[in-house]
């Protein structure tokens, strides 16, 4: 059977010019600062893979199939060598890319009339019904991860597959050519409102962050990020295991994770530090404790403010925060409040970057927002975007003004941020931009 698994994940999008010229600026100073906290290495390509999808096509391969995992924007010029109808083709999408997907559906189905057309992915996964009401013209809707989602796209009981994990010789291109995202635990154990990972189930996956493999085929001083929901979704024996499994590994690699403030203490730190992390990214959406617990985000900033500090008291490691401005409940002095938190942080060093977008209401099937909080006027998926206008009113602001805060937030972090690392302007044109983001049209 031949299926074609295609990787719909990322998307090309013009932004607004004035965001392009801040995110040019942000990255700029980024290359500075990175190179300065960090020394030499090897930044993150402009490509990245779908791990739930290359686990799902390792499934597959190791059960026989005829696999060919494949970008979106290769599909048609691919579809179009074929003499043989394929026996599947299953999209992974994104909010923004389902209608596409869709779209690529009618078009294809006029070819390949025998072929079983599949969806899934994220937003699927969080919505289901929606989804399926809006788009109805795939054959099948494969809801769920891993096994469960693969046994759905063939339509057969399949053989369980532990290792490898991925299978990454069956991406088109050298895992060299990619950003290196890898996982050590999936799963969640928070609840946040906002949050798609919460319905993620729990699962160790690699008790390494499969390193050992990534140590064979890259080369040292190599950006490698965790991309686990909270490093071994937070439980303190599992990260203490993951991080002894990686020091024995001797790697060279620039690691980072994702972590949550209120899970900081001392002893996390030295592991993660002995393990070779060099950089760990923290969620601080407010400086508003009633907005974030309106949001069931339980993380008061004074708890945040203690793990920065606790963090720069035992280590050297790189602290990024990521925000989000527009939640429900967001007032012009809620973020108000929150710029001036991150211009404070900023100055005086008492963290490396912000990481700044939209919040995004994606669908969900529940209703997760009253009327009081939020009001979508903007119902194509397509512009459910992290770096564009909002699609979305609150009751005090609306798109148009969380937008215009978001680029007076943006051009602040980049102020401070140069004067907190006392960098000049002038130098400041000369630098190329970080190798992370494709900005004129990004991922």
């Amino acid at each position: 059977m031949k299926v074609i698994l295609v990787d719909a994940t990322t998307y090309d999008k013009d932004i607004d010019p004035r965001l392009r010229d801040l995110k040019r600026r942000y990255f700029k100073i980024k290359n500075i600062v990175r190179y300065t906290r960090l020394g030499e290495h090897i930044p993150p390509k402009q490509k990245t893979y779908a791990m739930g999808l290359l686990r799902i096509a390792t499934i597959l391969y190791y059960n026989g199939y005829d696999v060919k995992y494949i970008e979106f924007k290769n599909l048609e010029e691919y579809l179009l060598t074929l003499e043989i109808p394929p026996d599947v083709i299953a999209f992974s999408a994104v909010c923004p890319t389902v209608p596409g997907c869709s779209e690529a559906v009618d078009k294809y189905r006029l070819l390949f009339p025998t072929t079983r057309f599949v969806l899934g992915g994220a937003q699927l996964n969080v919505a289901p019904i929606t989804t399926q009401k809006l788009f109805g013209n795939f054959d099948v809707y494969a809801v769920g991860f891993d096994a469960a989602a693969a046994e759905q796209i063939v339509g057969a009981e399949l053989m369980p597959i532990e290792r490898p994990y991925a299978e990454f010789g069956l991406l088109p291109d050298k895992i060299s050519e990619y950003a290196i995202n890898t996982f050590s635990t999936l799963g969640c154990p928070f609840t946040c409102n906002y949050c798609q990972d919460r319905l993620i189930p729990y699962c160790p996956v690699y008790d390494d962050g499969n390193i050992s493999f990534f140590k064979e085929h890259l080369p040292p001083r190599t950006c490698v990020h965790f991309f686990d929901s909270v490093l071994g979704a937070g439980n303190s024996k599992r990260i203490e295991t993951i991080c002894g499994k990686i020091k024995e590994t001797g790697h060279e690699f620039i690691l980072s994770c994702d972590f949550r403030a209120d899970l900081i203490n001392e002893r996390t730190i030295e592991n993660m530090v002995k393990a070779g992390f060099r950089e760990i990214r923290l969620g601080a959406e407010s400086a508003d404790d009633e907005l974030l617990l309106h949001n069931k985000r339980a993380l008061k900033t004074s708890r945040l403010m203690k793990a920065i500090q606790m963090i720069r008291n035992n280590s050297d490691m790189y602290i990024s925060l990521y925000s989000a401005i527009g939640f429900p409940g967001s007032t012009m002095k809620n973020i108000n409040a929150t710029t001036s938190l991150f211009t404070t942080l900023l100055e005086e060093r008492m963290i490396d970057e912000v990481k700044n977008c939209v919040f995004v209401p994606y669908p969900f099937d529940e209703q997760r927002f009253s009327e009081k909080d939020l009001i979508i006027h903007d119902h194509d998926w397509r512009n459910y975007d992290r770096q564009s206008v909002p699609v979305y009113d609150l009751a005090e602001l609306n798109g148009q003004d969380i937008w215009d805060m978001f680029l007076s937030m943006t051009d602040t972090i980049n102020n401070s941020w140069i004067k907190g690392f006392s960098i000049d302007e002038s130098i400041l044109e000369e630098q190329p931009l970080y190798g992370e983001y494709i900005v004129d049209k990004y991922i």
